[in-house]
């Protein structure tokens, strides 16, 4: 069934939209299916698309997707990309997507010195409050994947 309907997916993948993308790459790494052979076409997607008017949900759900996926060599240009958009969208991450963020960043091996990590990052003091048990408890796991000492703000959270 799945790959019937990734056949379909490519018959019109002229027509998605960038959060369509986002989406089905959402999809197939909630139901663990990593298959190239699905992955592939929308990766390439991504890669011919100007991610500019992309939201900052969109971009922290495909990069959280590529983090299940565990895609090692995931392209490098598309990375980049990806993460100067997430970092442009950071103001506009709500807590959730701020923790999913930076758990899929320190996945995919981005450094915590990084603009984008620090761009992310930044946003936590900014929305605290904002935080639910479970927004706290995945951005101290991010922090922990990377062996990086959390900010006192979060860890009083």
């Amino acid at each position: 069934l799945i790959t019937a309907l990734m056949h379909r997916a490519e018959d019109v993948m002229q027509d998605f939209t960038l959060q369509g993308v986002s989406n089905m790459l959402w999809a197939l790494a909630r139901i663990r299916h990593a298959d190239p052979a699905c992955v592939d076409p929308l990766l390439c997607h991504l890669r011919d698309a100007d991610l500019r008017d992309m939201s900052g949900q969109a971009v922290a759900n495909i990069l959280w997707s590529l983090s299940h996926f565990h895609l090692l060599s995931i392209d490098q240009q598309l990375q980049i990309k990806l993460t100067k958009q997430l970092q442009d969208k950071a103001g506009d991450l709500n807590p959730q997507e701020i923790a999913n963020s930076l758990w899929a960043l320190s996945q995919l091996g981005e450094d915590c010195e990084s603009s984008v990590w620090k761009a992310v990052e930044s946003q936590i003091c900014l929305r605290i409050d904002e935080f639910d048990a479970h927004s706290v408890a995945n951005t101290l796991n991010a922090f922990r994947v990377l062996d990086v000492e959390p900010g006192a703000e979060l860890l009083m959270a």
